[in-house]
């Protein structure tokens, strides 16, 4: 579990400290206040050192993907940060260097990830001709003075290893990643997985994005938790909307529930029961998926989920988080769901969780703490902390 966490310079933080993360934890505060951003950068955090393919999965869903520039000589803007990646750092930010900082328990210390833009430098060895590859951040006339054009990079630095990518191949990854994308939607078939490239099963982290996640990765997840002998536990949560599921299954891969009905059992698609039952299917499979000591995120975790269901809803994350031994990071803008998840912190002593609002003060973000000791007074007072 990470217990504290650090960003410098990754998209709108400049620098956001989080001082303690509890096994559950509902992020609030206004729109673009940076809630969604901490869940990438968590999500980047528990995938480091290998965290590449997520970085270009973040770029293809906010849409940020550009064409990497070639550089020319020493010029100004063949020194700046890779085009690619620029959405990554700080914005008005003239570092190409951000950092992501965690503790988890029993750590001493803790670890950094460190992710640069720069050039790859290609030399001639002596022997056999063969081509090295050298990083550095800023191209000089020293460094440029090669036989081969320097490619931008990207570096990875974590727990004292290093490593790098050529934009250029990166770049390829995400326009595979666009096609791939866009024959779902338009309904071709492919030999291509996105599961290739995050939210496989015991994976560090699973994230249930706020729009709904695609069927093949939920199909992925949901073989796993076939494969633990967990759809029991699965159906027994979408009953908290839907007392009469008896049966949840997939056909190629569309979800579909057997439920009883007043003349016998009827089949039918998942998404036939509305939003909620789409939602809370696809958060148990996740809470299931991600494995003793993971990190599950949740963007905007109360969508199209009832007022009414909210008290057993977050009832339901609080035990399962302690049983599974996952730790929840979610988000919301709702006050029915505050009021819900402080009851439910109040019910379940024996799990901690807090709420920490998210403020934008000038160019900074501050974070507020309501832990166990403030949440009754939310709830019972229906105190405003979005």
């Amino acid at each position: 579990m990470i217990t504290r966490f650090r960003i410098e310079n990754f998209r709108r933080f400049r620098e956001l400290v989080i001082e303690e993360l509890c096994p559950v934890n509902l992020l609030v505060g206004a729109n673009n206040v940076g809630k969604s951003t901490l869940l990438e950068a968590l999500e980047l955090y528990t995938y480091a050192p290998n965290c590449t393919a997520s970085l270009v999965q973040l770029l293809v869903e906010r849409q940020e993907v550009a064409r990497p520039l070639v550089p020319e000589g020493l010029s100004d803007e063949g020194r700046g940060p890779g085009t690619v990646f620029a959405h990554l750092f700080h914005r008005g930010s003239t570092a190409s260097v951000l950092k992501l900082e965690g503790t988890r328990d029993g750590d001493l210390e803790p670890k950094a990830l460190t992710i640069r833009t720069g050039w790859a430098i290609a030399s001639e060895e002596d022997r056999g001709n063969r081509q090295s590859l050298s990083f550095v951040e800023v191209l000089t006339e020293q460094t440029n003075d090669h036989k081969t054009q320097p490619s931008q990079a990207l570096s990875v630095t974590f727990g004292g290893v290093s490593d790098f990518d050529i934009i250029e191949r990166l770049a390829r990854n995400m326009d595979h990643l666009r096609r791939f994308q866009r024959e779902i939607r338009i309904g071709r078939s492919s030999s291509v997985g996105i599961e290739d490239l995050r939210n496989s099963p015991l994976s560090p982290c699973v994230r249930v994005p706020s729009g709904e996640m695609k069927d093949a990765d939920l199909e992925k997840l949901w073989r796993f938790v076939v494969y633990q002998n967990w759809e029991d536990e699965v159906v027994e949560a979408l009953r908290l909307i839907e007392p009469d599921v008896q049966k949840v299954f997939f056909i190629e891969d569309v979800p579909f529930v057997r439920r009883s009905a007043e003349h016998g059992a009827v089949v039918e698609p998942l998404r036939a029961l509305g939003d909620g039952m789409v939602r809370l299917f696809q958060i148990s499979v996740a809470l299931h998926a991600a494995g003793h000591g993971q990190l599950l995120l949740l963007d905007e975790v109360d969508r199209g989920l009832y007022f009414d269901a909210l008290p057993r809803f977050w009832h339901y994350l609080f035990t399962l988080s302690k049983r599974l031994g996952v730790q929840i990071v979610a988000t919301t803008h709702s006050a029915d769901c505050i009021r819900a998840f402080a009851r439910a912190a109040q019910m379940n002593t024996d799990v901690a969780g807090q709420i920490l609002r998210l403020d934008s003060v000038g160019r900074e973000t501050l974070v507020t703490t309501y832990d166990e000791s403030m949440l009754g007074v939310v709830y019972d007072q229906k105190v405003e902390v979005r």
